[in-house]
């Protein structure tokens, strides 16, 4: 007994050391910290604001998740995966987070072996985590209470109960937002041409991101850019028996998928997931999956590439917009601070739209904000500031205007 006392303390002891390691090699460098810099630092004595770190591989994911927390004025940081999450949270200390939301599936450290590492920290007892993950099985559920977990929230995240389950964990009210421009959130699309793509439910896929159609589109083009060859990987891997590649790949494209609403593309890439995680699947049942999987990524590609195609030849205004008459002092004051970085060539000025997205709502109508947005993700400072209301003169810019 004794025995085996120590060498299950000893194995503890290995495990602690392993990871202790895998932080000190691969978690980034304090001058250079993982956290998410626009989204500003850590805790600072006093600060009465919520703080919530989020801890998540997937950029579509991150981004979904930034915007909703943001909206309730929450801060957050961003590691994307276990290690750099462990590495914020020691630095951080106990108090610098009110709650961690924890993706389970990640590079290098996944989210169960990054709780069951924190929970042998004391100190952090009382730090509520909160899973996220496609995994909506009970079993999956239950080891995250056992690990430590508090919650659990499935994915795609539904805004509702993603503010729910905060408010139970936080204690802070949190109703739910309107949109940009103080909207209802519509039950359609509302940007020509959303309504046509082809294996994509709009409708759906603005609910996750609380009718901000302005994010959905920069969602839509991300998702093309990253997604774009994801059935051929999985079809490549599959063949080549390299199953737990393929089977993460079909996991990473079930996630994104579903928040954009390519509903049948989240069913293809979900029956393949699962198929590859049996142990004795049926091979050509799993063969067809793979390549229906890979079809319907191809289609859902090209009708997003239509769209985009569409969208960049329609016609810009021959005059921007003029700032309204009754426009708040907060919405002049974004769009001069945003002119000016952008007359500049700033690379701060997508960190800085991003956070006076909601004041610039109430002066662009959603079309041009979308393409304001498409324009910064891209550094094209010209075509972004040539949308922007005409607040103030601007001597530089009169004659191409």
């Amino acid at each position: 007994m004794v025995e085996a006392a120590q060498s299950s303390k000893l194995g503890e002891t290995q495990t602690t050391l392993l990871v202790d390691t895998l932080v000190t090699l691969f978690a980034a460098p304090r001058a250079s910290s993982a956290r998410s810099r626009r989204n500003g630092k850590l805790r600072e004595k006093g600060d009465s604001a919520a703080r919530v770190l989020l801890v998540e591989d997937n950029q579509v994911n991150q981004q979904i998740a930034l915007e909703l927390l943001q909206a309730q004025g929450i801060g957050v940081d961003v590691a994307a995966n276990g290690i750099d999450a462990l590495a914020m949270l020691r630095e951080g200390g106990p108090q610098a987070y009110d709650l961690v939301l924890m993706d389970l599936e990640m590079p290098q450290l996944d989210g169960h072996a990054a709780t069951v590492e924190l929970r042998k920290d004391a100190r952090f007892d009382k730090v509520p985590i909160v899973a996220m993950t496609a995994h909506a099985l009970a079993e999956i559920r239950e080891r995250c209470l056992r690990e430590g977990m508090q919650d659990y929230i499935s994915k795609p995240v539904e805004p509702d109960k993603l503010y729910a389950t905060l408010a139970r964990w936080i204690g802070q009210a949190m109703p739910p937002p309107l949109p940009a421009g103080g909207k209802a959130v519509p039950d359609g699309p509302t940007l020509p041409g959303l309504s046509n793509l082809s294996g994509i439910d709009s409708a759906y896929g603005l609910r996750h991101v609380a009718g901000n159609v302005a994010l959905y589109v920069q969602l839509l083009d991300r998702f093309r850019a990253t997604q774009r060859d994801a059935g051929t990987e999985i079809r490549a891997d599959y063949q080549a028996q390299r199953l737990r590649q393929a089977a993460a790949r079909a996991h990473t494209l079930r996630g994104v998928a579903g928040n954009i609403g390519a509903r049948e593309l989240q069913t293809l890439a979900q029956a393949v997931e699962e198929g590859l995680a049996l142990a004795s699947p049926d091979r050509g049942r799993l063969a067809s999956g793979v390549r229906a999987l890979e079809a319907a990524v191809e289609a859902t590609m090209a009708s997003l590439d239509r769209y985009f195609a569409s969208a960049a030849a329609a016609p810009a205004p021959d005059e921007p917009p003029v700032l309204p008459a009754d426009a708040d002092g907060a919405g002049r004051e974004a769009v001069t601070q945003l002119d000016q970085l952008l007359a500049e060539y700033s690379g701060d000025a997508l960190d800085y739209f991003l956070t006076v997205r909601a004041h610039l709502a109430g002066v662009l109508d959603a079309q041009r904000l979308a393409r304001l947005e498409q324009h910064l993700s891209r550094y094209e400072f010209e075509e972004a500031r040539q949308l922007l209301p005409a607040a103030t003169t601007r001597p530089d810019t009169v004659e191409t205007r």
